[in-house]
């Protein structure tokens, strides 16, 4: 995962969405999408983008993106 071990920190993007307590960090081909908030929350994910962390039992991918369940997190890559 060469996107996670990069040490140039100017290459991580963040995207905080204070009202739907939602928090996205992308750094190459890899984005981390974290629901803070007390309810399900869908995160748009392309069909290039390969769910590979996730607790299966708090995470559903639909054809209009991922949902999480509250206080989850799911890391997705683009498929290359």
């Amino acid at each position: 995962m060469h996107g996670l071990t990069d040490p140039r920190l100017e290459r991580v993007q963040v995207e905080v969405d204070d009202e739907r307590s939602a928090l996205i960090v992308a750094r190459g081909i890899v984005r981390v999408l974290v629901n803070l908030s007390d309810s399900e929350r869908c995160f748009e994910v392309a069909t290039e983008e390969e769910v590979f962390a996730y607790p299966p039992d708090q995470v559903e991918r639909l054809a209009e993106g991922l949902v999480l369940s509250s206080d989850s997190v799911a890391v997705v890559r683009l498929l290359q």
